[in-house]
């Protein structure tokens, strides 16, 4: 219940405004596994963690019958949560994951289109 609460708050945010403006973005959100919204310590800018996959992508339908995919993902034995006290709400050189394991919420911009234009018309270049 935590985590509904925690969502209608952050769509009356104008973080989200913001990412209307960035073409092919999503905000990536993670909220951490707490019984009320007041364990959260707060929300943090954050780029994305890379994991491997623990279990395979279950496919699921939502409510609204749209498709999404849950992923379960392994955590790196070696890595261990950064200390977050005192770091600015833009930090950007904390994780998601880092973030969540602290006990704030993740908030991280993902572009969606991976072909970069001038990536295409280097290689193109060297086909002529």
């Amino acid at each position: 219940m935590a985590a509904a609460e925690i969502v209608k708050l952050l769509i009356e945010t104008p973080i989200l405004d913001a990412c209307k403006n960035l073409p092919y973005h999503v905000l990536n959100v993670n909220i951490p596994d707490v019984d009320s919204a007041d364990e959260i310590k707060g929300r943090k800018i954050t780029a994305l963690g890379h994991r491997q996959i623990a279990r395979p992508v279950h496919h699921v339908v939502d409510p609204r019958g749209r498709d999404a995919y849950w992923l379960s993902l392994r955590k790196c034995p070696h890595e261990l949560p950064l200390e977050t006290e005192g770091l600015q709400s833009s930090t950007t050189d904390l994780t998601d994951d880092q973030a969540v394991a602290a006990g704030y919420i993740s908030l991280s911009p993902v572009r969606l289109h991976h072909t970069l234009a001038d990536t295409l018309k280097t290689l193109s270049a060297l086909m002529l």
